[in-house]
């Protein structure tokens, strides 16, 4: 993943989603600046190359294998158990809404940032 220049600087912000099925809601998305925006949006990424690359059987059509769906609360089936297409513009033009929904879960934890090389504008050490 090449991540130039053009990257965001921050991200829109967390938002709740609703399983249509179950009523569970779950906190979907990043709200980093700077670095952290980056690994939030680099998690989004690697989600979806994680899904291209393990297909297993769907049911849905969905992207996403039906091995993985219940431990996320999907629904095996459908295209969008937590109702992403709400949230989400563009959601069944290139993804379904299951397969968003992992990828802004990812969001969430995007793993370790070393904030020590945090150069971008409005960023750790541009102060």
């Amino acid at each position: 993943m090449v991540v130039c220049n053009k990257a965001c600087e921050h991200n829109d912000g967390s938002f709740r989603v609703t399983n249509v099925q179950t009523g569970q809601q779950v906190e979907v998305g990043g709200d980093g600046y700077g670095i952290y925006c980056c690994a939030e949006v680099i998690a989004h990424e690697k989600m979806h190359k994680w899904l291209d690359e393990h297909e297993g059987t769907d049911v849905g059509n969905d992207h996403v294998p039906d091995a993985i769906e219940p431990q996320h609360g999907l629904i095996i089936g459908s295209t969008d158990s937590y109702n992403m297409a709400v949230h989400v513009q563009g959601i069944g033009l290139l993804h379904s809404g299951d397969e968003e929904f992992l990828c802004y879960l990812a969001a969430r934890t995007p793993g370790a940032v070393d904030a020590s090389i945090d150069w971008s504008s409005g960023g750790e050490n541009d102060r």
